[in-house]
């Protein structure tokens, strides 16, 4: 019994391994497609080429639907712009992924102009939304 008890746990090990490798691939392609098209850069409702960008990254996920995931996206803005504007870009993208991903936990964040990514604050590649993965603490 005690055998069969640690070879069970030998393999949910190598199981749980497993997962964490595709999260980690799954996060990097996530990355890989928001980097080649920045979403809701011409409005603040998602348009086609957003749909397709975010069709991707739902099939991604739902290959790893896990209750122990939480997805945040988080939107960012440019000098200049509203604190509510990084919100309402995370908030839409947020609403757009639960339809199709109720299994997640997804919450959404606007930071406004407080973490750029160009030392230019006023450079349009500040505005924008991130989707992160993380492992929920249980």
């Amino acid at each position: 019994i005690v055998e069969r008890e640690l070879e069970n746990q030998v393999s949910q090990k190598k199981e749980n391994e497993k997962k964490t490798d595709k999260i980690d691939l799954i996060k990097n392609e996530i990355k890989d497609i928001l980097s080649s098209h920045a979403l809701l850069q011409k409005s603040a409702h998602i348009d086609e080429a957003d749909k397709k960008s975010l069709e991707k990254i739902v099939s991604l996920l739902k290959t790893v639907e896990n209750k122990n995931l939480t997805v945040s996206v988080e939107g960012h803005t440019q000098k200049g712009q509203p604190l509510f504007v990084s919100s309402d870009m995370a908030k839409e993208v947020s609403n757009y992924l639960q339809k199709s991903l109720a299994s997640f936990k997804i919450k959404s964040v606007g930071y406004g102009n407080r973490y750029p990514v160009s030392d230019d604050t006023a450079d349009i590649s500040n505005k924008r939304v991130e989707i992160i993965i993380r492992r929920s603490r249980i």
